[in-house]
This record gives structure tokens, C-alpha cells and sequence, in this order.
């Protein structure tokens, strides 16, 4: 059966890859179709050259606009679309009447598109097929109220994100490390920028290194710098960067950021810093999707001041402490060295177009 994967920068391959890595040994035959310029991200557009070396089972194809594709799809007699967040990033391939369109949901950005179409700002649209992660972001979703599930096609399958633990190298970097997933520097008043200062500092004194994962159009303000050891801003396509980050270190911190989940899929402990996240577009997403229980927990606290403190008690934590994880993961609660949701999603996506 003929599957296309559209990509339209790096950052759709932390779906993909796992997908595409898994679809020769699944009875797919699959094209995977990548935007030629991602305009406005330039610095997102993928290199059809890196992919072919990370994923040579990829039969790629080069496209300039959704209506392009279309049209290599139609000339392709490709009827059976696998993408991120289709309803919002795929518009026209969803309402194409000749495809059968399966969503990836993103985590909390299927949440937005769901906020999105509730407050009439975006069109409903429904895939053919929806994968959601676990049933904790898939009851969030549903209770947003803009879809039923009823009406709604979907399976909770895990998600091809985790996937990218199977191929994580083996590190002979031991030294203890703090990582921080660098939030917009918008957000980083001058106290905040204070309170990093200090808790990095307070990190080195344990012994332990500061890595930042920047952000390449806002980074990190330069005034941090000089207590960062290591600064990455270049993505990778599998594993992809934050993930492979996350899996090398020894706690997390993030502001607000969905990699929370990768931290619990990890055992992880994470300092959530609580910025004030209602002065960014996305406004204040936590409170709005009752997704207070995620950042507040044994293994992942959110604070405002006293940063030291509140790492000391979150390298203290024991292990048992991470079996809470299991409602904000499930099914896929542990660390799998197979990619177990993308072998899932194309058995699903098999059965169901079979099915039609």
C-alpha cells in the first residue's frame, strides 16, 4: 500500500523519523515528501542530504507548496496521507475528498488547534484516523469540547516521539548534568535571569555541568552565558536533539515546555521554572487544558524562587517516585529499545484502510 509522509521542517521529523526508520519491515510502501523552503524557518528546512544518510530507507521527494503535493500525490496514486497535527498543518490534504488522512497528535499542540477551533478561529476538520499519545492528553483534548468522541476516529497507540529512546547511542559521558530547554527570552526578566544564574552556579558546585538547549531565533540572553558550559542550537534528525539531551542529563528544567513529557518518559526529574507564559501567544495553556497536574508532582515541581533548594529536593527523589508517571504516559510507560508506537501506528493505519 502506498503511504505518503509530508514533512515541512526538522522539527516534523520528531514524528516521522521513527515512522519512516520502521515502514520497510510494516507492508508500506512509503514516499516521503519534504518542503523545498520552509519560509520564514529557513533555518528548518531539512537537508534532503543529512536525511538520505540518517534514513536511507526514505524514498524522498521534493515539493513547493501544499498544492504541489497534491498534485505529485494524485499523479502518484497516493491515497493514504501519515503527518503531524493534520487538521492544522495539512489542511488541504485533510479536506482532499480522495484522501484518507492519519494525525499524529503533537502533545499539547493538538490541544491548541482543539482551543483554536472551540474559539472559532480555526475550521474543524477530521482525519481519517487520529493517533493520540496516551490517555491523558486524549481525555484533554475531547474535553475542550470542540470534538466527541463519537465523532472522532482515534486509537492511543504511544507516540513515535518516544520512539526516538530506541535509538539513543550509548553515552560513556557520565559527568552529572543539568540541562535546560531554554523558554523564550521574552519570559526571562531580569530576575529570573538572576535566579538561572544562581541555581547554575549552585549545579557547578555540585559538581555538575550546564547545558542549554537554545532557541535559534531568541536564544538565550548572552548575560547567562558565562556560566553555561555548552550551548546546542542545531537539531538532529533521530534521535532528535532535546530527547537525546534529556536522556544525558541528570535533572531537567524547562519553563512550561511540553518536554516535561520526555522527561517523565525518561525518569527525569524536572524543575519547572513558573513564568508568567500568559505574555506569550499560546497564553496561559496550563490552566486552560487542566494540565496543572503535569508540571506540579513527586518528580516534577514548579517554582518561582528558592531555584537551589528545589533542585536539592528533586535529586533526592527516589525512584519509586517515578511509578506516578504511569497516568501521563500511558501505554507507553517504559523505555523501549523498539519503536513500539510507530510499529503500532502502521499496523493500525493498515487495518484501517483495509477496512474501507
Amino acid at each position: 500500500m502506498k503511504v505518503a509522509i509530508p514533512l515541512k521542517g526538522t522539527t516534523f521529523l520528531r514524528a516521522a523519523a521513527p515512522l519512516i526508520a520502521t515502514s520497510l519491515n510494516s507492508g508500506i510502501e512509503l514516499y516521503v515528501y519534504i518542503l523545498a523552503e520552509r519560509s520564514g524557518k529557513e533555518y528548518d528546512t531539512i537537508d534532503k542530504t543529512a536525511l538520505a544518510k540518517v534514513l536511507p530507507e526514505a524514498n524522498l521527494r521534493s515539493y513547493a507548496d501544499e498544492a504541489d503535493l497534491l498534485g505529485q500525490l494524485k499523479k502518484e496514486g497516493i491515497g493514504h496521507v501519515v503527518a503531524a497535527d493534520v487538521p492544522h498543518h495539512w489542511q488541504e490534504l485533510c479536506d482532499a475528498p480522495d484522501l484518507t488522512t492519519y494525525s499524529i497528535s503533537i502533545f499539547i499542540d493538538s490541544l491548541h488547534y482543539a482551543g483554536r477551533v472551540a474559539q472559532g478561529e480555526e475550521q474543524k476538520r477530521i482525519p481519517g484516523l487520529t493517533f493520540f499519545p496516551n490517555d491523558y492528553l486524549a481525555d484533554r483534548f475531547f474535553a475542550v469540547g470542540s470534538f466527541s468522541r463519537e465523532e472522532m476516529p482515534y486509537r492511543i497507540v504511544g507516540s513515535p516521539i518516544f520512539d526516538h529512546a530506541a535509538f539513543l547511542p550509548t553515552s560513556e559521558d557520565q559527568q552529572p548534568t543539568l540541562l535546560l530547554i531554554a523558554p523564550p527570552p521574552t519570559l526571562l526578566t531580569w530576575s529570573w535571569r538572576r535566579q538561572l544564574r544562581a541555581l547554575f552556579i549552585h549545579a557547578h558546585n555540585q559538581g555538575m555541568r550546564v547545558v542549554v538547549k537554545d532557541r535559534v531565533k531568541t536564544p538565550l540572553p548572552k548575560s547567562l552565558h558565562p556560566v553555561v558550559d555548552e550551548l546546542h542550537t542545531k537539531e538532529a534528525i533521530r534521535p532528535y536533539a532535546s530527547l537525546a539531551l534529556i536522556a544525558n542529563c541528570s535533572i531537567h528544567v524547562c519553563g512550561y515546555s511540553t518536554s516535561v513529557l520526555e522527561a517523565r518518559y525518561l525518569k527525569k526529574p524536572t524543575l519547572n521554572l513558573d513564568l508568567n507564559i500568559k505574555r506569550v501567544a499560546a497564553g496561559d495553556l496550563v490552566h486552560r487544558f487542566g494540565l496543572e497536574d503535569l508540571y506540579n508532582s513527586r518528580t516534577c515541581i514548579t517554582a518561582r524562587k528558592h531555584l537551589p533548594a528545589v533542585f536539592d529536593k528533586l535529586m533526592a527523589i527516589d525512584s519509586a517516585d517515578y511509578a506516578e508517571n504511569d497516568r501521563f504516559l500511558s501505554p507507553q510507560v517504559e523505555v523501549s529499545d523498539r519503536p513500539v508506537a510507530s510499529i503500532a501506528i502502521w499496523r493500525e493505519v493498515l487495518s484501517h484502510a483495509s477496512s474501507q
